[in-house]
């Protein structure tokens, strides 16, 4: 059984069966037909493809935060690597190889077993090569940084 009438200046039309009742309703100039809409394929697809764009940017997203952790561990070594690199530096030449082979302690680095150390190269009396060292095992596994420098004997 189908029975059509207008409601409101919109077309409604409704099939009835012994279980089920469809109903439907079109804009006026524009006809009922049974192909309007989305099948519920369309709709499955279209979930799809929303659910691997949704996943491409959880990766994307995970990415950035473990980059933005290893940016803080390494910024954090290298500013705790210049404040003892500018320690060094004001100490005088006399003292600075009694520095070599010692270790430091790390600030802003917790949790992350940091080390610090000390290097000075004394082969050239008048010219130390001083290296400093920061060792930690971060995010992506054991990391290190270091600086080096030339003092000289003035």
């Amino acid at each position: 059984m189908q029975c059509t009438f207008t409601h409101r200046r919109r077309n409604v039309s409704w099939r009835g069966a012994a279980s089920a009742t469809f109903l439907r309703i079109s804009s006026p100039g524009r006809p009922v037909s049974a192909a309007s809409g989305f099948t519920l394929l369309e709709a499955m697809l279209a979930a799809v493809v929303i659910l691997v764009a949704l996943m491409g940017l959880a990766s994307t997203m995970s990415y950035a935060a473990r980059t933005d952790m290893v940016a803080g561990e390494h910024m954090s070594a290298l500013n705790a690597g210049r404040a003892e690199m500018e320690t060094i530096k004001a100490t005088s030449f006399g003292a600075l190889a009694a520095l070599n082979n010692t270790n430091f302690t790390v600030a802003g680095m917790s949790g992350l077993t940091p080390v610090g150390q000390v290097l000075v190269n004394t082969t050239n009396p008048n010219l130390f090569d001083v290296t400093v060292t920061v060792t930690w095992r971060g995010v992506m596994g054991p990391q290190t940084l270091t600086l080096r420098t030339l003092i000289a004997n003035q």
